[in-house]
Order: structure tokens, then sequence, then C-alpha cells
């Protein structure tokens, strides 16, 4: 990480390299989940259900290689993905603080044996409020809901 990093607003130009992040981090951080959708239907998903919808930040090294984003709503964080060789320096968590700022609670959910993430996110505030047994989500694998609720002042 030579290279400055730089925070900046998702572009639709940014949508590809999305959605390979979202592609590679799963892939090499999350072997547990099964491969359901191709390349381009993970573009196809960003396009329409992602890009246009939600606040989406990247991160870009020098300026150009994107190394990790979040998407996320007034109530929900739906995606915050880096690639792995940025796990631990502090990006994640300038990512969250963005969903953060103008929320005054927020959910995500975290796949159970994402131990990782689910360590991350109750650092930084946040409860399980529900567990089930993946068989309301897609990929039928455990989840966890989780909940962060602004501290009052």
């Amino acid at each position: 990480m030579d290279l400055p990093i730089k925070v900046l607003r998702a572009t639709y130009e940014d949508m590809p390299d999305v959605a390979r992040l979202f592609r590679v981090s799963r892939e090499s951080e999350l072997p547990f989940l099964p491969k359901l959708h191709t390349n381009d239907e993970d573009i196809s998903f960003f396009r329409t259900k992602v890009f246009g919808r939600q606040t989406i930040y990247v991160l870009k090294e020098g300026g150009t290689r994107l190394v990790g984003f979040i998407a996320f709503d007034s109530q929900w964080i739906h995606h915050l993905y880096l690639l792995p060789e940025f796990f631990g320096v502090g990006l994640g968590l300038h990512l969250l603080k963005l969903a953060k700022a103008n929320s005054k609670n927020l959910q995500l959910w975290v796949f159970k044996p994402n131990q990782r993430a689910i360590h991350f996110y109750e650092k930084h505030g946040f409860k399980i409020v529900k567990e089930t047994d993946g068989s309301g989500n897609e990929e039928k694998v455990p989840d966890v809901l989780m909940e962060w609720v602004k501290p009052k002042k």
C-alpha cells in the first residue's frame, strides 16, 4: 500500500469494478458460499439493484485501483467489501463511519461463518439481534442480523 487511498463517491463507471471486487472478495474470504451467479449476473445485479438505489463509496489506491466499497441507505448497510490485502488497516472502519454519519440506526446481515466480519461489526457498536438457519437467504447459509443504534448525546 505505497500509494495513497482515496475515498470517492461511486459513479456508474465504477460499477463493473465494484461487481468484480464483490466476487473476488467473496470467493477469497467466504469460500463456504455457493457460487450462484456468473460475472455478468453480478454486474447486472449491481446495475439494477445497487447503483442508483444506494449510496456507494469506493476506495481507490492511487486514485485508480478499486480496493474496497460500501453500499448503504439510511437504514441498511447492504455491502462492505475490501480486497483481502487491505484488511486490518482501518479502511473498513472508514467506510463504516460514512454509513453511520447520517443514520440513527443501521442494520446488516452477516453470514454466521464470517466471524471476522461479526467481530468487526461488534467492535464498532453493532449487536446481534437475530440468528437464522439460512433458509431465508439465497445462499442457504446461516446468518445473523446485526444492528447499530447511534448513542444518545
